[in-house]
């Protein structure tokens, strides 16, 4: 198992390790601005930036991705004040009883790739019960 999870660290950070610096000098105009460098932004940049004839800026208010979060499953771990806003929840009269106050820190990205980067990727579906219900009010 600890194989595995040393082939699964080195996997994350070798591609890390071979990319290459495409930063480019700021121009004074674009035909796109993109904000936030999360999952849609990061495609959607890229996908316009195929097309030569245009300029693409893509704004993160975050820094890159440290080497700790490319391993899965520690991203969580390493949120922090560098790359996540630190929003809290509003107290909660019956949810979170057992968090300081009734209240949890949510995780939101700060960080190139946003907060795909922090979670792992996880994505978790509505239920489809909660949105009949809302279609039904």
């Amino acid at each position: 198992m600890a194989r595995l999870m040393t082939m699964a660290a080195w996997l994350c950070l070798s591609h890390r390790l071979l990319a290459q610096e495409t930063r480019q000098t700021l121009t004074k105009s674009y035909d796109f601005i993109i904000v936030g460098a999360g999952s849609a932004g990061s495609v959607l940049a890229n996908r316009l930036s195929k097309n030569e004839k245009y300029s693409v800026l893509l704004l993160e208010a975050g820094d890159e991705m440290t080497n700790e979060l490319y391993v899965p499953f520690t991203a969580p771990f390493q949120a922090n004040a560098n790359n996540s806003w630190g929003y809290t929840t509003e107290p909660q009269l019956s949810a979170l009883r057992d968090f300081p106050g009734n209240t949890a820190n949510i995780t939101q990205g700060k960080v190139m790739g946003g907060t795909s980067s922090l979670n792992s990727m996880n994505y978790v579906r509505g239920s489809q019960h909660d949105f009949d219900q809302w279609e039904n009010k």
